[in-house]
């Protein structure tokens, strides 16, 4: 069974497959990967596993994944990433799926009621290291900007 505290880059199939995107996107991956199998309980063995062995029941796992990520209020492109992570490291182990059921236009959201806090703002300036950082956030908050889910 598959726990928090194991580490994804000791599996040998994880690590190959890190090896060959770039770092941006090993981070990301990396992220996204271990999100799903703590969401699943699966190892990356066993996801592996799974889909060889049954590929409709994989499918409805990764379809609960990225729903799950809709349910929690995240992005399109968040739940989506999330999603196309798990298809990439089956894909680089020769497994592939077709079209997935998931919808590709969701309506984007422009507005949010949530308005950041005086901490928060405090804390996003100064992790801005530099004036050229600060620009962009100070712009978005002195403008009444939001960003939606």
């Amino acid at each position: 069974m598959w726990s928090r505290t194991d580490n994804l880059i000791d599996d040998p199939k994880v690590s190959v497959w890190l090896r060959s995107v770039t770092t941006r996107s090993k981070r990301q991956y990396g992220y996204y990967l271990k999100k799903f199998c703590d969401f699943s309980n699966l190892s990356p063995v066993e996801l592996l596993s799974l889909a060889q062995s049954d590929k409709m029941k994989a499918k409805a796992e990764m379809m609960d994944f990225y729903n799950e990520y809709v349910r929690r209020g995240y992005g399109l492109n968040t739940s989506r990433n999330a999603l196309e992570t798990v298809r990439s490291f089956l894909g680089y182990n020769e497994i592939t799926f077709g079209r997935l059921p998931f919808v590709v236009n969701a309506a984007a959201q422009f507005e949010s009621r949530r308005i950041f806090t005086h901490s928060e703002v405090f804390r996003m300036l100064v992790g801005a290291k530099t004036p050229r950082n600060r620009a962009p956030i100070s712009f978005v908050l002195q403008s009444g900007q939001r960003v939606g889910h």
